[in-house]
């Protein structure tokens, strides 16, 4: 699978550190004005460099929305027609990869006030 689908995008990886996200990750683009497939890998591991534009994949985000104990075990992702869905509670997000919904997903408990970002 391209890395592109298992990353968050570039629009909502700026998003992300706009919105003070500081959460170590292993990719990243070099700027904000980066395109899409502009994408490196921290070479020691997850880290957060603040110049650079961290890119989370799902793994990372589903550690960072379970540290909450009260999310844990509701935050559920299906395929429906080959497209990635995620539901919670009453919200549903569509999207074409589980990164960019999972992505979406902590973007609106951190805005919403329900979680932190680091």
């Amino acid at each position: 699978m391209d890395l592109v689908k298992q990353v968050t995008s570039v629009e909502l990886s700026n998003t992300l550190k706009q919105a003070g996200v500081t959460t170590p990750s292993l990719f990243f683009r070099d700027w904000t004005g980066s395109k899409e497939d502009e994408i490196e890998m921290n070479e020691g591991g997850a880290f957060h460099n603040p110049d650079n534009v961290n890119c989370f994949t799902v793994a990372e985000l589903g550690e960072e929305i379970k540290k909450e104990k009260k999310f844990k075990g509701m935050f559920f992702p299906y395929v429906i027609g080959g497209n990635w869905t995620t539901t919670f509670r009453d919200n549903k997000i569509i999207e074409n990869n589980e990164a960019e919904a999972r992505g979406k997903m902590y973007l609106w408990l951190l805005t919403e006030g329900y979680i932190k970002g680091e």
